[in-house]
């Protein structure tokens, strides 16, 4: 169906909340069953011109615009209570069924208008516009009437084992809900967890590889402090010999000096001897 412009019932002081559910379908039905009545009743008094038809087709129409406005206070009620367990869909069927509601209230006002006028002017032209206008509003009120049966046996509007299913559905899609948080959170702290693990790994292995490495090096300084004493182990050896060398020159300087002495001596003694 196309969508039709939006039309607007201006709120009245009713007391709407003291209206209970599902009055609707009960009145609704009389707001379909009274239009096809009115078109019978104009056809017959189209054939017998009598003015008791035309007051009884008055009285109904003053019935039906009651009936139309009862049936959109009461369709408005029960489709509060039934919006929320609605698919997408159905929602939007809904809104274009009130909608709908809403064009049979001004259209009842209106053949109420219309009849008034033929019934007063008793012209033909605004008997004929009349009922072409309530043949129209009889088939708007069949397609209405459709539309009605279909959100409740297609959608399941204001059944009471579907909207018991939609609150176990919701409820089960709270806890669904709540599982999902909940894993989620799980699921953080697990990877939190995970990511603490290897950090750990990963400073344990920078541990290893420093530790190995101060082994490296503690074992190069022993072997570096091994080689060192070894050094001055073979230095304070050179040394010894060092001075045991120089004492042996020493003393060999002594001797050649003591022997020299004596030859000096001897040398003396001999040109003495000879002077003589």
């Amino acid at each position: 169906m196309n969508e039709l412009p939006a039309l607007t019932i201006p709120e009245l002081p009713l007391a709407i909340e003291l209206i209970p559910n599902m009055i609707h379908p009960a009145i609704v039905h009389f707001a379909i069953a009274i239009p096809v009545l009115l078109v019978l009743i104009e056809l017959f008094n189209s054939i017998f011109r009598k003015k008791a038809l035309s007051v009884t087709s008055l009285l109904l129409i003053v019935l039906l615009v009651l009936i139309s406005f009862g049936a959109y206070v009461t369709g408005g009620i029960d489709g509060k209570s039934a919006f929320d367990t609605l698919s997408s869909e159905a929602k939007i069927e809904l809104s274009e069924h009130k909608q709908i509601g809403i064009y049979l209230v001004y259209g009842s006002a209106i053949l109420l208008v219309f009849k008034i006028l033929s019934m007063a002017t008793k012209t033909i032209f605004l008997r004929i516009l009349f009922v072409l206008l309530l043949l129209g509003f009889t088939a708007g009120s069949l397609y209405q009437g459709k539309e009605g049966g279909e959100l409740v046996y297609e959608h399941g509007t204001n059944v009471q084992a579907i909207t018991s299913l939609d609150e176990e559905l919701f409820d089960l899609q709270d806890d669904m809900d709540d599982l999902k948080s909940k894993s989620e959170k799980t699921i953080k702290l697990l990877e939190a967890n995970i990511t603490s693990l290897k950090n750990t790994i990963s400073n344990s292995k920078v541990l290893d590889e420093a530790n190995s490495k101060i082994e490296q090096v503690e074992t190069s300084l022993k072997t570096t402090t091994s080689e060192l004493d070894a050094t001055k182990d073979a230095q304070s050896k050179a040394e010894a010999m060092v001075a045991t060398l120089q004492k042996e020159i020493q003393l060999l300087n002594n001797i050649e000096s003591k022997e020299e002495v004596v030859i000096t001596t001897e040398n003396n003694s001999t040109d003495t001897n000879i002077t003589e």
